[in-house]
């Protein structure tokens, strides 16, 4: 995880992004925050094989994990570790949100909100 991988976001294909938006629809985020002041978009699961999926398929590794696994449930049994995978550069914001809402259903309103505002604030910087 602690490789750098270089963007693909602007070379996703059709399939890639469909995949992508499928995975923020269900299991992914896009959101305002605050103490940056810009939008980012991210994935948390307990697979690492996704995660692993994502970096590859964006070359993007910005990669948290959660250590869950060293706490367990009320009944004594392990939890899982939790990955977190984030995207929050403004540029990469912008090519990852371009590319997936056309395929987006259930965040496609705020994803479009983000990339206006976004491609907006980007322009302001020039």
């Amino acid at each position: 995880m602690g490789k750098h991988f270089e963007s693909h976001l602007n070379k996703l294909s059709a399939e890639q992004s469909a995949y992508l938006a499928g995975v923020i629809d269900c299991d992914g985020w896009i959101s305002w925050k605050k103490d940056t002041n810009h939008w980012r978009i991210g994935v948390g699961t307990t697979s690492k094989k996704l995660i692993d999926l994502l970096m590859e398929m964006t070359g993007k590794s910005n990669v948290y994990v959660d250590k869950r696994s060293k706490r367990k449930w009320s009944d004594g049994s392990k939890r899982k570790d939790c990955y977190f995978w984030e995207i929050f550069r403004i540029k990469e914001v912008i090519d990852l949100l371009k590319a997936i809402i056309p395929y987006l259903t259930i965040k496609k309103k705020l994803a479009k909100t983000a990339y206006y505002e976004t491609k907006r604030k980007l322009s302001k910087k020039r």
